[in-house]
Formats: structure tokens, C-alpha cells, sequence
């Protein structure tokens, strides 16, 4: 695997790392900080939108 396949592969999603794109985090240190950069901004992101809080009266205000 060429390195911009996988740095095409991590930025697809990072959480799910195929034998040929483990091996070559494994061989290259940048692969993996990239992993690890990207990995983090996904927890973050997944923080931001699962934490947010709720207005009060929300549910009053929404029209369906």
C-alpha cells in the first residue's frame, strides 16, 4: 500500500484499519500520528453533537 492510499484510507475512517493499512502505520510513524490526529478530532466531534444540551422547552416548540 502506497502511502497516499493510505492516508486516503485513514481520512475515510480511521476507526476501521485494514491488514494492509495496519502494517503500514506500522511502518511509518507519520501514518500513525495521522491516525491518531484523526481518531481524536472524531471523539471530539462525537463529544460535541452527543453532549449538547437541550433547550428548555424544546419539545413544546417543535411543529411536526
Amino acid at each position: 500500500m502506497t502511502e497516499f492510499e493510505a492516508r486516503r484510507e485513514l481520512l475515510a475512517d480511521p476507526r476501521h484499519v485494514c491488514p494492509a493499512l495496519a502494517e503500514a502505520i506500522a511502518a511509518d510513524a507519520r501514518l500513525a500520528a495521522l491516525r491518531e490526529e484523526l481518531l481524536a478530532a472524531d471523539r471530539e466531534l462525537h463529544r460535541a453533537l452527543t453532549e449538547a444540551p437541550v433547550p428548555e422547552g424544546l419539545s413544546e416548540r417543535i411543529v411536526l
